[in-house]
């Protein structure tokens, strides 16, 4: 992270993955704090043990220092391949400085083409969040329909000439909700529209662009629902992975809550299946898959004080 330091960075990370709102890391509620913080530190103690994962809020990195440090990863989790993630791309200093009085546009392209070869070097993938033009966001919208003109194109980049032109593949993310509860909070329509990411593909060297991939943050309809996502590395050979869920009716009288700690686990992990005070479970049933899609086991549990499994 080049943009946010570690706290930020970390905070959002852990809530995310424990499915809390940031804002419940910082709650003063006695109830609340007690179950946030318990969550929190099996989180952060599952963090500390994946050796695969490795954070670094070092604002000063460059391509050779980046170099460095992922070979450094692969020497210390004997891995052949690594996925990049840097926040914010155009921070890294081979793209804040231009030599012998070139322009920043210049820079950037240089920059980009170094980055193509250390991934190919390398043998990585990274991905690089950008920024796009403060223009995008001019205009303040009068109804639903309008909210769409402020959808991000390709040339709405900051930069684009010199980091669209150099970038395999170019997505942007677009929540139309964002701005309606920002811009139309009396707009009756706008309230009960769902709350849907849009991720478009504006430039895709290996297929063609346009595909957008549309993900419901809730309002899901109830029934069998699944995911596909199709990847390719550089050498232009794909794979894909699909995730099937079911979403049921929400509970008329409460929330249930499900954890795996650790997640991801190696040998080893504990499910709990937390139900809110008001609701009686007489008995479950817990299927686990392998990641192929392959049942592996039933398990029947026992129920403890009809509040948790």
């Amino acid at each position: 992270s080049l943009e946010m330091g570690e706290i930020d960075t970390m905070d959002r990370l852990i809530a995310m993955r424990c499915g809390l709102k940031v804002e419940d890391l910082y709650s003063k509620e006695p109830g609340l704090i007690d179950s946030v913080i318990a969550r929190v530190k099996e989180e952060q103690k599952d963090l500390a043990n994946n050796k695969n994962f490795y954070f670094s809020e070092d604002p000063s990195v460059d391509i050779n220092k980046l170099r460095a440090m992922i070979r450094e990863f692969k020497q210390k989790t004997h891995a052949e391949y690594c996925f990049v993630v840097i926040d914010l791309l155009t921070q890294l200093k081979n793209f804040m400085s231009s030599k012998n009085g070139s322009s920043t546009a210049t820079a950037m392209e240089i920059g980009m083409n170094d980055l193509n070869a250390l991934a190919k070097e390398e043998n990585v993938h990274i991905l690089g969040v950008v920024q796009f033009n403060r223009d995008s966001d001019k205009g303040k919208p009068t109804d639903w329909d309008s909210i769409q003109k402020l959808k991000p194109s390709l040339g709405d980049v900051k930069n684009s000439g010199a980091l669209a032109e150099r970038a395999r593949v170019l997505f942007s993310v677009f929540r139309p909700k964002y701005y309606s509860d920002r811009y139309l909070q009396d707009d009756e329509e706008a309230k009960n529209k769902e709350d849907i990411m849009e991720i478009t593909i504006l430039k895709n060297s290996s297929g063609a662009p346009g595909k957008i991939l549309r993900y419901a943050f809730d309002n899901l309809e109830q029934g069998y629902h699944s995911i596909t996502l199709k990847a390719w590395n550089i050498y232009n050979y794909s794979n894909s992975a699909t995730i099937h869920f079911i979403v049921t009716g929400q509970p008329s009288s409460g929330d249930v809550s499900f954890f795996a700690y650790p997640n991801p686990a190696s040998t080893n992990t504990q499910l709990r299946i937390e139900l809110s005070d008001t609701q009686k479970l007489s008995s479950a049933e817990i299927s686990i898959y392998s990641y192929t899609g392959t049942l592996v086991t039933t398990l029947h549990p026992t129920i403890n004080n009809d509040s948790y499994v």
